[in-house]
């Protein structure tokens, strides 16, 4: 019997024991982190030699910043039709959809932007890299809301920190690949690669997104905008716009940056430099979990901004150079996915603060996070050519600092519990799996038995109004 709704999962395991995970549901945990390594790869490796390849065929350096946003708002657009999408056809359904999506841009990606020159050629980017951001966004909502219905609540953390993790050995091996690959295989090469991976995952999402449990009776009904309304969730959103916003004001014009003087750098090193800085992104992603297990949550949305904020000042008033760019990335880094892992997990608490169901609530706690880093990107990728032109590079990483350092007091203002009216909920464990199980197991025989009684007075609606009805109301009641 396969699991078909996530009130059944306390059915299927022993008396008294915490929901596992089958083998087959790790498998599909891995598909989904593979899918989210090649997802990375392909958006990192194009900043090693996409900014000097379009000015050489006739466009300037602002079309960057357009690349970046209009991708971003496909994501965004993604992002935000994932829970109704999933409402209608299912997680399993939706996540097929966003992975297929993003392998058919890339191969359109290879094939026709090298045909074109000028504005034409910029409009192409845009209108694939805008339907590659859609599947983007229906990928990475579904996919992070899968871990979150198939993995109990404690062991949350971990995995999705090891799909981090994976996120960031994409973006460290993209920069690597983009440059080298690019130099060697050219344009379409750049895109044929991770296009090809991409045929993999789909494959696999195909034979195993099935397992995903679909919604079922006992389901609250989700008020998303009740959710959303919360001081706790509003603080959420506040630190992960001031964790992002820095890096898309900055990186899409830092490859001039690295190769003008006195740093001088080439294609191929840029490729290679953002690659390194990226490793920091790897072992901030796997420590998550242990470094939740160890400090909690909050503090980890508090105290690592200000490791950020310092890391932009240094790139900002220190002298020019490779190291003082590399400290700067290397900060945010290492900082990054450790804040946006505990800041889910927190997300999963407030639903119990306020009695909802985590689980029930997936979509909407995915999209959230998405939809969030996503409208930062894209604001700042708009941004950051014309910022870079008014203040210049360097100052653009200070006003980055800036924006950081305050955050964390809106974190602790909205998690105060005289804001949020009560208590956070504590640390979820074994305990806490098998009181949302029982929640959801009563919540079920509520719903059948309503549906029985229901019927039962329409028959017996029927058999007064008709005699005639009562052969066929004692029909329907045996098929019941």
């Amino acid at each position: 019997m396969g699991r078909t709704a996530p009130t059944e999962k306390s059915l299927l395991q022993p008396e008294g024991q915490p929901p596992r995970v089958s083998p087959i549901e790790r498998a599909l945990i891995v598909t989904i982190a593979l899918t989210y390594f090649v997802d990375s790869v392909a958006s990192a490796s194009i900043g090693s030699f996409l900014p000097n390849w379009v000015i050489e065929r006739d466009l300037s350096q602002s079309w960057m910043g357009l690349f970046l946003g209009f991708q971003t708002l496909g994501i965004l657009a993604g992002t935000l039709a994932t829970p109704s999408l999933v409402k209608a056809v299912g997680n399993n359904v939706t996540l097929v959809v966003g992975v297929v999506m993003c392998t058919v841009c890339l191969l359109i990606m290879s094939v026709v932007p090298p045909l074109l020159r000028g504005v034409p050629l910029g409009w192409s980017i845009i209108t694939i890299r805008t339907v590659a951001g859609l599947g983007e966004g229906l990928m990475q909502v579904s996919g992070l809301a899968a871990v979150i219905r198939i993995v109990p609540e404690k062991d949350v953390a971990p995995i999705q920190g090891m799909i981090e993790g994976t996120r960031a050995l994409g973006l460290t091996v993209g920069p690597f690949m983009g440059g080298w690959v690019f130099q060697c295989c050219g344009f379409t090469g750049t895109y044929l690669v991770p296009a090809s991976l991409f045929c993999s995952c789909t494959i696999s999402v195909l034979a195993l997104a099935r397992r995903i449990p679909r919604d079922g009776k006992g389901r609250q009904e989700v008020d998303a905008y009740l959710f959303l309304s919360r001081p706790p969730v509003l603080a959420i959103c506040v630190i992960i716009v001031a964790v992002f916003l820095p890096l898309s004001l900055c990186e899409p014009t830092l490859e001039p940056y690295l190769t003008s003087s006195p740093i001088n750098l080439s294609v191929g090193h840029v490729g290679t430099f953002f690659g390194l800085v990226s490793i920091g992104q790897i072992f901030g992603a796997v420590l998550s979990g242990p470094l939740i297990k160890q400090v909690g949550q909050l503090p980890l949305l508090i105290f690592p901004p200000a490791i950020l904020a310092g890391s932009l000042f240094v790139v900002a008033f220190a002298p020019k150079s490779l190291a003082t760019v590399s400290i700067g990335f290397s900060g945010w880094s290492l900082v990054v996915w450790p804040i946006v892992v505990a800041a889910s997990q927190l997300l999963l608490r407030v639903c119990r603060t306020y009695e909802l169901d985590p689980k029930d609530y997936s979509e909407v706690i995915a999209a959230l996070l998405m939809g969030t880093i996503s409208v930062t990107l894209g604001v700042g990728g708009i941004g950051a050519g014309y910022l870079a032109d008014a203040v210049g590079v360097r100052l653009a990483f200070g006003i980055g600092g800036m924006i950081v350092l305050p955050a964390p007091l809106a974190v602790i203002w909205g998690f105060n519990p005289k804001v949020m009216g009560r208590e956070l909920a504590p640390f979820a464990d074994e305990t806490t799996e098998k009181e949302l199980d029982a929640k959801r197991e009563a919540a079920l025989q509520a719903d059948v038995k309503g549906q029985v009684d229901e019927k039962g007075r329409l028959g017996a609606d029927m058999r007064d109004s008709d005699p005639a009805a009562a052969a066929g109301c004692a029909s329907a009641c045996i098929i019941l």
